[in-house]
């Protein structure tokens, strides 16, 4: 069995001694709440909240906080949901840790090789969800990085309209960027991710090059079954092969996780 290290979340944790109530119609910054949990057997308490605690459009809550209750958590109508950026590094830790788990299922080695495949470029699917995901939370947070996405953007940075359009085309920028996001192929990292991060979020890239140097394998896997361009090679990926790509890639996603926490 692989010993990888998550992430290492500022977690921190409220509790509630009595009952957690939402009211909230936007996304609230928490990172998620739970109820029924017994005061005693908390490992830490950061903060405890006497009675009920309401939470509502002005409440203050905070991106790295669990907020737990002794009694129950309830919604009278429906929420905002609970929007965090540790949501984005969390999903990912979850998804390496599930593709660690079925790489331990016991199976004949004809379909253990099909999934160490099918793994191996998961894990790659792994990555491109979180760089995309971290690009859509910042490009939403401050306006000055959605300008910079657009300066970069040779199809938008270049649209052109007449003057009497500019409301109706302001008020679509935002769709206009999460469809350019949603477009973008994240596993091209040194063409076109690592530019597009460098000069939207003034982040340069960890090391990559076994990332890198690794693609072709995920395409091959992704797009003929394992089997290169003119057939000439088929790729049997082992579990030692598959750990070694799990390992490089935490490196980069936990390094670059790093590096936008400064921006914060």
């Amino acid at each position: 069995m692989i010993e990888r290290q998550h992430y290492k979340i500022p977690e921190k944790i409220v509790f509630v001694r009595g009952n957690i109530i939402l009211k909230h119609t936007s996304p609230k910054k928490l990172i998620d709440i739970g109820c029924l949990y017994n005061e005693t057997e908390m490992e830490k308490i950061d903060q405890i909240i006497e009675g009920d605690f309401i939470i509502e459009e002005n409440t203050e809550t905070f991106e790295d906080t669990y907020y737990y209750a002794s009694g129950g958590a309830s919604a009278l109508d429906k929420t905002g949901g609970f929007n965090s950026r540790y949501h984005i590094i969390k999903n990912y830790d979850k998804a390496i840790d599930d593709i660690i788990t079925l790489s331990n299922l016991e199976i004949d080695e004809m379909n253990q090789r099909l999934l160490y495949r099918v793994l191996f470029a998961n894990v790659y699917s792994s990555m491109e969800a979180f760089l995309q995901d971290t690009c859509v939370y910042y490009l939403m947070k401050e306006q000055k990085y959605k300008e910079a996405f657009l300066k970069s953007q040779e199809s938008l940075s270049k649209e052109k309209f007449n003057l009497s359009e500019i409301f109706d085309k302001i008020s679509q920028v935002d769709y206009k960027i999460l469809n350019a996001v949603e477009n973008t192929v994240f596993h091209r990292l040194s063409p076109e991710i690592c530019p597009l991060f460098k000069n939207t979020f003034g982040i340069s890239f960890p090391d990559y090059e076994y990332i890198e140097d690794n693609l072709t394998i995920r395409h091959d896997i992704v797009h003929r079954n394992g089997y290169s361009k003119d057939k000439s090679k088929f790729h049997i990926i082992s579990k030692d092969k598959l750990y070694e790509l799990i390992e490089e890639v935490d490196k980069f996603v936990h390094a670059l996780f790093y590096e936008f926490e400064k921006l914060n």
